[in-house]
């Protein structure tokens, strides 16, 4: 057993366990940045080290959304299936840009997409009442993130700045919610 900074023990087969999931998510998300980019190699690797160090850090015994191992085998296999068919369809896209074969292509992540939101949403409902309660102030301080991006965006659209891309919506939701995630995890600890 380790130490960690607050004086709780971090479970080494917990922290591997978190480790190899944030390798995971941190290559695909790497992936992800190096699909935009062309650059392929360093954002991966890159996200695979932070994707890693991040799991080992969140390795902490008290874990507020205590979800049974069966629905994080889903959520992990949901969320990798849906990952992986972004990357797909990114490089697919990118060899052939036309035609109604390029179209199915790009619709497909939607569907996988689709699946991770019933997992989500399945991991959600085994939760108790407080793990539910956290849940919702976590989406809602997310999605409130999520609407000030928005704003401000559409706001710098009409004082003339070129709008991003669509596509980056998704990230800064996933993103806005780690931060909700961080705040309730703080509130409630």
């Amino acid at each position: 057993m380790k130490k960690a900074s607050d004086g709780e023990t971090l479970d080494k087969a917990h922290a591997a366990r978190n480790s190899a999931i944030g390798l995971v998510l941190g290559m695909l998300l790497g992936g992800l940045v190096d699909s935009f980019t062309g650059d392929y190699g360093l954002a991966t690797v890159a996200g695979m080290i932070l994707g890693a160090l991040a799991g080992y850090r969140s390795a902490a015994p008290l874990d507020l959304m205590e979800y049974p191992p069966r629905v994080i085998r889903y959520l992990a296999l949901a969320g990798v299936l849906f990952f992986a068919s972004l990357l797909a369809a990114f490089y697919l896209i990118d060899q052939q840009r036309t035609g109604s074969f390029s179209m199915a292509i790009a619709l497909f992540p939607s569907l996988l997409g689709a699946l991770f939101v019933l997992t989500l949403g399945y991991a959600i409902s085994t939760l108790d009442e407080l793990q539910r309660r956290i849940q919702l102030e976590t989406i809602a301080v997310g999605f409130g993130i999520t609407a000030v991006i928005a704003l401000t965006v559409g706001m710098l659209r009409l004082a003339g700045v070129p709008q991003p891309d669509w596509i980056l919506l998704a990230p800064i939701m996933a993103v806005a919610w780690l931060v909700g995630k961080l705040w309730t995890r703080w509130r409630y600890r």
